[in-house]
Parts: structure tokens; sequence; C-alpha cells
């Protein structure tokens, strides 16, 4: 078979030996380029883990600041010949809007402020009291029956007293010692309700009738406070009963 007929009839080039030698060198060439390259390139990579820092100019930042600038002032002029493309009715109708819709949003913040804010409850002036020590309480006071021998005791400074009544009335007491010798009578009572209760310096000493008791007037908007965790608070009363606003 004529090759050069074959080689014409499907356009083969024919290869001789020194253009296949020729090609390797070239191969060999372009695989130790890429290889040199391949090791530069490792030489350069930062170590595993570490980030490449990354720095913008001073003239950068500068272009971006100046192109959003421009981006915001071309879409305010749009919005204008936008705004300036409506017809005069449209126009109209859209300035009347704004002109009624700004006092009525005005006036519809400064009813929301103006109305009192909702109450949290009630208070539980039990609780409040228990809170303070005291056993007992009415709506306006919180209450203890006084321990008169500890009364005594606190009086002279002493742990070995007791009382004697000599009396039904609740003023005849006598402080006595172990020997029942008398010491004395309590001449401060309502030194030792506010010692017995402190720090309030508002307890004071009565009778409810024959028996002596420490008291304390409730404060209402202290009781509030107190109740809801808060030091904004004030006690109203509607109806007859009181309510923490």
């Amino acid at each position: 078979m004529n090759s050069s007929r074959w080689d014409k009839a499907h356009q083969c080039p024919r290869f001789t030996l020194p253009h296949l030698f020729h090609a390797g060198e070239v191969r060999i060439q372009r695989f130790a380029r890429r290889s040199t390259d391949s090791d530069s390139d490792r030489s350069r990579a930062p170590p595993e883990g570490r980030q490449i820092p990354v720095s913008i100019s001073l003239e950068s930042g500068k272009a971006m600041e100046v192109n959003i600038f421009n981006v915001g002032i071309d879409l305010v002029t749009k919005l204008i010949d936008f705004i300036k493309s409506w017809p005069k009715w449209l126009k109209t109708t859209v300035a009347i809007l704004l002109i009624l819709g700004l006092p009525l949003t005005g006036f519809f913040v400064g009813v929301r402020y103006a109305l009192p804010s909702p109450s949290p409850g009630g208070i539980d002036v039990a609780r409040y009291c228990k809170s303070l020590n005291f056993n007992t309480n009415n709506r306006d006071l919180c209450s203890s029956d006084v321990d008169l021998t500890d009364a005594c005791n606190w009086q002279y400074k002493r742990n070995d007293l007791s009382i004697v009544f000599t009396s039904a009335n609740p003023n005849s007491g006598i402080c006595t010692d172990p020997q029942s010798s008398p010491i004395g009578g309590i001449n401060d009572m309502a030194g030792y309700c506010r010692y017995k209760y402190s720090p309030s310096t508002t307890v004071e000493a009565a009778l409810s009738g024959n028996t002596w008791n420490c008291q304390l007037k409730v404060n209402p908007d202290s009781a509030c406070n107190w109740q809801y965790q808060r030091n904004d608070l004030e006690a109203r009363e509607e109806n007859g009963i009181l309510y923490c606003y």
C-alpha cells in the first residue's frame, strides 16, 4: 500500500524520528516549567490555618464612598423625575393626604401618651406586711403584738427578766428579775418597736384593746414597687380599692 496516498486521504501528517524526539523534548520542558511554577506557588502559599491579610488602599475606600454617594444621588434624581411625570390630579391628591396625615399622626401619638398606662394590678397588703416581719394587717396598717418580756430585756439590756402586771391596766407591767425583784417598767415601747422592725423608723407602739402592738402605716406606693419589683409605680384608689400605676 502506498503510504503517501493513505496520508493524503486521511489528512494525517507523517512524523519522522526527529519529529518525535523534538515533540518529547517540548513536553519535558513544559512539564518541568509547570513543576517549577507549582513549587514556587507552594513556597509563596501561607501555612495551613493562616489567613492572607487583605488591605484596601485609602484611594479605593474613597472611590467606593464616592460611588455610593453617586448611586444615592442618581436614585433621588430618578424619584424626582418619576414624581414630576405624575398627572396633576395625582400630585394634588398626594399633597392633600400628606398635609392631613401629619396632624393626624401627631394627634394619635399624643393620645397614646396622654392615656394612662394599664395597671399591673392591685396591692397584696398581707404579703407586703409579712415581708417586713409583721404578723397581721388591715388595709392601712401592718402590726404585731409586742413580746413584753423581750421588751423588758431590751429596755434594761439583760436577758433574764420577765414582766408582771399589777392590774388589768396594760400600762401596769413591771419588769422583774429571777428573784421577782422589780426592776422597773417599760418606758420606751416605741423605741423597742423600732429596734425590732429596723431599719424602718416609722414604726410606732400602740394599744389595741389591752394589748401592745408595734404598728407600721402602710405606704401604698412602697407596697406597689415592692410587689412588682419596680421603682416608678404609684398607688391610686378606685372604688375603694388600691391599684398600682
